[in-house]
């Protein structure tokens, strides 16, 4: 089946900028996808829960700016998504981590590559996404799957954070706003709502 890439990322803009709810915009994006794979086992991918680590990876982004505090040139927030391999399983597993950069442009990611902060020792481990890698890894659509699914639900779980439970004064001590963008170290990316006052 030939993919059709900017289907599925019009449709991910949509559903992200809608009023849902993380798991109403989750089951959205799998009914969008289930009609075009049905073969995939999306009754497996629906029983993981892409919220349960919501408040860790909140308070993992709040001792990383409390601990290795950025300086008052950052503007901008990227939190990369990327694969590392499991050295003894020689399985590869999912991460996020997060930079600061002095630059931000919302129509391009160059900004993004010329960190201005980078805290040491800063990866989490999104075990939701785990899980859904080792449902789809055997799927024949498998190439596909692993791109759209990790940028919808990795897109929607921060999102949901930044809206309803960071402490934004953690990140908010010398700007008023801050831009965060969320996407794949290699690929595609998508503007997650900026942290601001109200």
């Amino acid at each position: 089946m030939k993919f059709d890439y900017s289907k599925s990322w019009n449709k991910l803009e949509e559903i992200f900028s809608s009023d849902f709810g993380v798991n109403e915009k989750w089951d959205q994006i799998i009914d969008f996808h289930e009609s075009l794979f049905p073969e995939t086992n999306w009754s497996a991918i629906r029983q993981v829960n892409i919220t349960a680590e919501s408040n860790e990876i909140k308070e993992w982004l709040e001792k990383l700016v409390t601990e290795k505090p950025f300086n008052f040139e950052t503007v901008a927030f990227w939190i990369g998504l990327t694969k590392f391999l499991d050295e003894q399983t020689e399985k590869e597993f999912y991460v996020i981590y997060l930079t600061g950069c002095k630059n931000y442009e919302i129509n391009e990611i160059e900004w993004a590559t010329d960190p201005n902060y980078i805290p040491e020792n800063s990866y989490f481990s999104l075990d939701f996404l785990n899980k859904i890698d080792n449902i789809i890894f055997e799927d024949k659509n498998y190439s596909f799957l692993d791109w759209i699914l990790p940028i919808c639900a990795g897109s929607f779980v921060l999102d949901d954070i930044i809206k309803c439970k960071l402490d934004l004064e953690k990140f908010l001590k010398y700007k008023d706003k801050m831009f965060v963008t969320f996407g794949f170290d290699d690929g595609d990316y998508i503007p997650l709502t900026p942290l601001r006052k109200e």
